[in-house]
């Protein structure tokens, strides 16, 4: 148990990651489950949050948001991919080193910095003093790795947080089994929602392919709409007003 800022982290914070991450009933040993609970309690505490479930499901604050979802079920869901797709590859070659258990838990981890992106005192000095704090101080991978390392998870789960998005792409980064596992998974779930119809039209989501039941995008609720101003003028943000998903030239 840790005790951060004067301020032990309450049994009540870490029973509700039990009862967000459902998922965590799938990890057979005891000691994985708790690196999981811990290492989101650490990081729901830090940044005044009492459970997963507070947290936008969204691939950024205000960016690609389910119509209904939150964090908890984003993680639980790239928590059911990781956890089939590496149990494919188990009944390929029974000898592959594959850890079911660490697989779920990588999943499960792989936001676990998202905290630092949803937390309110920090967007307001991102979006008062930019000049001074930056738009987003630190990104939610770096933070991720950030908290793992502070509560002495392994490498391998370190490693999870913070090489799981696009960021590590091009940086000559070998992601390992898991984090590959859980990389694809991510990105997966959010596509899959967004051709499924499932995302919030309301919000920005790049390369948009519109279902025919959902209505063109509107930014004024958007929150980076606030920091980079007005975009609908930009090229890239234009479609065509009758045929749905097509881009004006």
């Amino acid at each position: 148990m840790h005790n951060w800022y004067g301020k032990e982290i309450s049994d009540e914070i870490r029973q509700g990651v039990r009862d967000d991450l459902t998922m965590l009933n799938e990890i057979e040993k005891e000691e994985v489950r708790d690196w999981v609970v811990e290492a989101w309690a650490t990081s729901l505490h830090f940044n005044n949050f009492s459970a997963i479930h507070e947290l936008q499901g969204s691939g950024l604050k205000d960016h690609a948001v389910e119509k209904n979802g939150n964090q908890a079920t984003h993680l639980n869901g790239v928590a059911m991919l990781a956890k089939a797709m590496g149990e494919v590859f188990l009944k390929k070659n029974p000898d592959f080193d594959i850890d079911i258990d660490i697989m779920i838990a990588s999943a499960l981890l792989h936001d676990v910095g998202k905290t630092i992106e949803f937390n309110m005192e920090k967007r307001e000095l991102w979006m008062n003093e930019p000049w001074k704090e930056g738009t987003l101080g630190v990104p939610h991978t770096a933070y991720g790795y950030y908290i793992c390392k502070l509560i002495g998870l392994p490498d391998y789960l370190c490693h999870v947080a913070m090489y799981h998005c696009r960021e590590a792409d091009g940086r000559k980064v070998f992601r390992s089994i898991y984090c590959d596992i859980v990389h694809r998974a991510d990105y997966a779930y959010w596509h899959g929602l967004l051709i499924l119809g499932a995302l919030d039209p309301t919000y920005s989501y790049s390369e948009i392919h519109w279902a025919p039941y959902q209505s063109r995008m509107d930014f004024s609720h958007n929150w980076f709409k606030e920091i980079v101003g007005d975009r609908s003028e930009c090229p890239d943000m234009k479609y065509d007003d009758t045929i749905p998903g097509l881009r004006k030239k």
